[in-house]
């Protein structure tokens, strides 16, 4: 799994930096990066404006894998 995380920032930096982009994907861990922080639950952009998320009401069915329908 490690070999595909790190084979994906590689590609995902690459054409990052050829479309002129000054950010860069890091594979490795938080606290690999020396980072004290907690991970943090990540929202699809059209659920970002959601006023509360349940465990229930993310933004995959979890049971289909299907998109949400929260706009």
């Amino acid at each position: 799994m490690q070999h595909w995380r790190e084979a994906w920032a590689d590609l995902a930096n690459a054409c990052l930096a050829e479309n002129g982009h000054d950010v860069r994907i890091d594979h490795r861990s938080l606290a690999k990066r020396g980072l004290d922080l907690m991970p943090q639950v990540k929202l699809a952009p059209r659920c970002a404006g959601a006023r509360s998320v349940t465990p229930q009401k993310r933004c995959w069915k979890r049971d289909a894998g299907a998109p949400c329908s929260m706009s």
